[in-house]
């Protein structure tokens, strides 16, 4: 693992190396964290993922992962779509969506994101919304508050289980 770069040049514990390897799903999942690790331009970049790591939350019954981005970062679209990838990379959970504000607007913008074990369409999914984008990658704007588009999401995921099932 130090030899990929992404945990080289960071003191880590054996009780945190074990909670890494439980969640890495494949080889190159070390490499993504170096990736995220070089491509800040700035210390507020640092502060940013950071305050939006702390937005995310789970749902572990409907795998799902989810946060809401309001915050006026100059970077802070970018950054809220890159913690939303990252996360399709934990085990256990399959869909990931970001709301973000959209600026000058009361509008929500939604980024949708699959893992490869997901099975819910999620173009569907976003239809219901009035947009679309493919299986695993789709997006929408909603002028709903954050807390109705969160309940109608989840909502809609627990519908195609169902027929799915």
């Amino acid at each position: 693992m130090a030899e990929s770069g992404g945990l080289g040049f960071y003191p880590i514990s054996v009780k945190t190396l074990r909670k890494l390897v439980k969640l890495i799903r494949s080889n190159d999942d070390l490499m993504r964290v170096a990736y995220i690790i070089r491509r800040w331009e700035d210390i507020s970049d640092i502060h940013a993922y950071g305050a939006l790591l702390k937005l995310i939350k789970r749902d572990r019954r409907l795998g799902l992962v989810y946060g809401v981005w309001g915050q006026g970062h100059l970077r802070g679209s970018e950054l809220a779509v890159r913690a939303v990838h990252e996360t399709m990379f934990l085990k256990g959970y399959t869909i990931m969506f970001i709301l973000r504000t959209v600026p000058d607007s009361s509008e929500w913008y939604c980024s949708l994101r699959g893992s490869k074990e997901n099975q819910v369409d999620l173009n569907v999914l976003a239809s219901y919304f009035g947009c679309g984008g493919h299986f695993n990658s789709a997006g929408f704007k909603s002028s709903e508050t954050s807390a109705k588009i969160i309940r109608q999401i989840k909502q809609r995921i627990r519908q195609a289980r169902k027929i799915q099932g």
